[in-house]
């Protein structure tokens, strides 16, 4: 069984309460809120408030049970608040309870360090001056060095998660189906991340060195007075550049602050005799059920009626059910399963840990499949409640069976090419997935075979069968003999026969195979399944086997022999002889007589020119059928001699050629 967690109530009228508002409650569209969560912490590290605690009492307000008293006190810092509502069960959804811790800040960031000075620029030396000597030019002097940058500060420590609270929640042995509204969330706040430490300043660039001063131009001249192009003064050098200064280190983060403990719940049950407490409720679950079909095949047809026989619901919680309160077990329809009614059952109070079982009469909790040929494949699915004074748990209960015919049909080819007048062996394998028999003495089976041609009639196509049987497929053809055992197959095989009849060199046809089982619904038949199979045809003379003598006696047919004394001979037979696989037909005729000389010589004539022929003398064949074979394909191909013949005839009345 799938299990589907829904807490409903069935019921879905407006909500309804009377009684103070408190702070601590609120209560809007058939959901009653209880809160006791701490607060976040709102500055940088701060830790986050801890949930108060929560005493909440459930009881019915009335002897009808139509209204619930939800009463009991939120406790912070020692301080309690009462709260008191009550609500109509009818539109109740859920009772939700919060007790979570509120969750710590965020640590600061760290500030970033200052950034170091850059140095100074060295000066420029001076130029020397020019003369004779010229002077050089002073060194520049060096730039100073930048200073280190700040580090950044360190990141603030993240603040704590404040703990969740605890809810105990308390009512009566006999009333505790109540307590299957409530939901809590007792979870400890998150703890605040760490601030980032701040980044490192920037250390100050080193200045630059000066420039050296030029040196001085060289004036010197001769005792003539003109210039001696002596050196000009050398020029000063550059001064240094100072060091760049250190970047400042980052600071470290901060740490992340701790996650608040997590709160607890705790279930009372409270009598005159004490005050018992569980960690958990009550959980019912369906653990098994049986189903059987009207067949008892464990296959659901559309529209078959399935009755539930047995029933296996557990509690699986360490509560026990509420204490004299019978759990009544109801179906709903679905769109696999329909309840022709309202279907109900009632087991009794289950203890803790403890399994019961019910046994049901055939008919006491009836589905029935929807008559849908779309259901065919999927799962039957019924919709279960288990309630309790109105308080029910919703279960999707599976049958075990699927939906579908327990019988289908196979063919052992998609397609079939054959010859005219040649038989075809064809196989169809019917399968039975059910679990019993499928025939005469259980579900009645028919198999019906029906042949389509626009070309080829439904007279001229046979069925054989392994018993020797050959039906014609002039009208469908029924049978209703088959027996195929439960989870097994059987056979059925014919041989396919096309006759040939009207000459035609090619033609196509559709053989269909259906197998139909009673409607549940109706009682009529329903086509379960059918196969068609595309059925291509030729006229092939080769393929033809053809053997056959056949008797002209009394048929007074005579031929004109011009080579014997008495010309005029009566034919007494004509023999042909043709294998399979060949062109070659080989016929002979004979007189009255039975010495050897009454037998003629063999003509060997071609197959495909007889196909018109082969069509009469299979069938009813007349003396003029076989007259018209003697004179057209016979006479103009005897060799000469005595037995060279012509103008053969029925005697007393003349035979004109056909056309």
């Amino acid at each position: 069984m799938k299990f589907v967690s829904v807490l409903s109530s069935v019921l879905t009228s407006s909500l309804m309460f009377a009684g103070l508002a408190h702070a601590n409650i609120r209560v809007s569209d058939g959901t009653v809120t209880i809160s006791a969560s701490g607060g976040d912490a709102s500055t940088y590290g701060g830790s986050g408030g801890s949930a108060g605690d929560v005493n909440l009492n459930l009881a019915y307000a009335d002897a009808e049970k139509t209204l619930i008293t939800i009463s009991g006190s939120v406790v912070r810092g020692g301080k309690a608040s009462a709260f008191s509502e009550q609500v109509a069960l009818k539109g109740l959804k859920v009772i939700q309870v919060y007790a979570n811790g509120g969750d710590g800040a965020q640590g600061y960031w760290g500030s970033s360090g200052s950034d170091g000075r850059d140095g100074s620029s060295g000066s420029s030396g001076w130029s020397g001056h020019s003369g004779c000597p010229p002077g050089n030019g002073s060194d520049g002097s060096d730039g100073s060095d930048g200073t280190d940058g700040g580090d950044g500060g360190n990141g603030g420590n993240g603040g704590n998660g404040g703990r969740g609270g605890s809810v105990v929640i308390s009512t009566s042995p006999d009333q505790n189906e109540l307590m299957l509204f409530v939901r809590t969330s007792v979870s400890g706040g998150s703890g605040g991340a760490g601030g980032a430490g701040g980044s490192g300043g920037r250390g100050g660039r080193g200045g630059s060195g000066g420039s050296g001063g030029s040196g001085g131009m060289n004036t010197c001249r001769d005792a003539e007075g003109k210039p001696t192009n002596g050196p000009d003064g050398s020029r000063g050098r550059d001064g240094s550049n100072g060091r760049d200064g250190r970047s400042g280190s980052s600071g470290y983060s901060g740490s992340n602050g701790w996650g608040g403990s997590s709160g607890k719940r705790t279930f009372n049950l409270v009598s005159a005799s004490g005050t018992q407490s569980y960690s958990a409720l009550f959980d019912l679950q369906i653990v098994g059920a049986t189903f059987i079909d009207d067949n008892s095949n464990l296959i659901l047809e559309p529209g078959e009626r399935v009755y539930m026989s047995s029933i296996q619901v557990a509690n699986k919680g360490p509560m026990p059910s509420p204490a004299g309160q019978t759990i009544k077990f109801s179906f709903n329809g679905t769109s696999t399963l329909i309840a022709p009614a309202v279907l109900s059952v009632s087991l009794p109070p289950i203890a803790a840990n403890s399994t019961t079982s019910l046994l049901m009469k055939k008919g006491e909790l009836t589905l029935q499949v929807p008559a849908q040929s779309s259901l065919i494949g999927k799962k039957p699915v019924a919709s279960g409640f288990l309630s309790i004074n109105g308080v029910s748990l919703k279960y999707d209960v599976e049958t075990g069976m699927a939906i579908g015919w327990p019988v289908s049909v196979a063919a052992s080819s998609s397609r079939l090419s054959t010859a005219f007048d040649v038989a075809k062996n064809l196989t169809y394998t019917i399968k039975n997935v059910g679990a019993k028999d499928v025939g005469p003495k259980a579900q009645p089976l028919n198999v019906v075979v029906r042949w389509d041609s626009k070309t080829v009639p439904g007279s001229d196509v046979y069925l054989k069968f392994a018993d020797g049987k050959v039906l014609s497929m002039e009208r469908p053809l029924m049978t209703s003999d088959i027996t195929v055992p439960a989870k097994g197959s059987a056979p059925l095989s014919f041989d396919l026969f096309v006759r040939g009849r009207k000459l035609l060199s090619s033609a196509s046809g559709t053989l269909s195979v259906s197998v139909r089982l009673r409607d549940w619904t109706s009682g009529s038949e329903e086509v379960v399944q059918a196969i068609e199979t595309p059925v291509a045809l030729s006229l092939d003379m080769t393929q033809i086997e053809w053997n056959q003598t056949i008797s002209l006696a009394g048929t007074k047919i005579q031929c004109q022999f011009a080579g014997l004394e008495s010309p005029v001979q009566e034919i007494a037979l004509i023999e042909i002889v043709k294998a399979k696989g060949t062109d070659k037909t080989q016929v002979r005729v004979a007189v009255p007589g039975s010495a050897p000389s009454a037998v003629s010589p063999v003509v060997t004539v071609s197959a495909s020119r007889l196909a018109g022929a082969y069509q009469q003398f299979i069938e009813n064949w007349t003396p003029a059928n076989a007259v018209e074979f003697l004179n057209k394909q016979i006479a103009g191909n005897m060799p000469r001699g005595p037995w060279s013949f012509k103008g053969c005839e029925v005697r007393g009345q003349t035979v004109l050629p056909k056309p």
